[in-house]
């Protein structure tokens, strides 16, 4: 039943240890206008049923998720935020945790190695609408183990490597309706293993030779 708010605050995290840990169900932290520099561990951790509102803060740049969701009735909601100049995942929702997130700016994600700007899986929901992404060489949006996703009025550009919105697995579903994809050298949209994906009144321009739907 632990309750915080802060406001335009400062957070640099000390080695290994997350500055904004909530755990327990009727845990609730509402953060605004708040700034996260950069570490190797995650900024915000979420499980076991709390919730989280995330308000116009900055997350740059983080190596480790920035956000972590996991747990069957955790809860993440932020919107207006952004997230730039990182090699780890913006938002990573696990093990049956749920998100939404909303008008967030994802800027100069660069990848080394397998990552995602928010990634989804073990059964997790995630609502993403309003959000921009790019430029970038990760994966936007990634489902997989049975996640789904709904991906609505996005708009990525400038995305090379990796597909930007993809989704793997039986049991994994993707919804992506009125989002922009301009120069795009990778895939738009990937779905393969089994995975379900529907796609309505998106524009995809290409630049690259691969199919921008595949």
């Amino acid at each position: 039943g632990t309750r915080l708010a802060a406001r335009d605050c400062q957070f640099t995290p000390a080695p290994g240890r997350a500055p904004v840990s909530v755990v327990g169900t009727g845990c609730v932290v509402e953060l605004t206008e708040c700034r996260f520099s950069g570490a190797d561990v995650t900024a915000v951790r979420l499980g076991k049923g709390a919730v989280a509102r995330l308000r116009e803060c900055d997350f740059a740049p983080f190596m480790a998720p920035a956000i972590t969701v996991s747990n069957p009735g955790t809860t993440l909601d932020v919107s207006d935020c952004r997230f730039a100049g990182t090699s780890g995942h913006a938002v990573l929702a696990e093990d049956a945790a749920s998100a939404r997130v909303t008008g967030c700016r994802f800027e100069g994600y660069q990848s080394e190695r397998w990552t995602a700007v928010i990634a989804v899986s073990s059964g997790s929901t995630v609502d993403v609408s309003g959000c921009t992404f790019g430029p970038m060489t990760a994966h936007g949006v990634f489902v997989r183990g049975g996640s789904s996703a709904r991906v609505d009025n996005c708009g990525f550009t400038e995305s090379a490597e990796l597909a930007t919105v993809f989704a793997m697995d039986d049991h994994s579903a993707l919804q992506v309706t009125g989002c922009r994809f301009t120069a795009i050298t990778g895939r738009g949209v990937e779905v393969n293993d089994g995975a379900v994906a529907e796609i309505g009144d998106c524009e995809l321009q290409a630049l690259g030779e691969l199919a921008p739907v595949y």
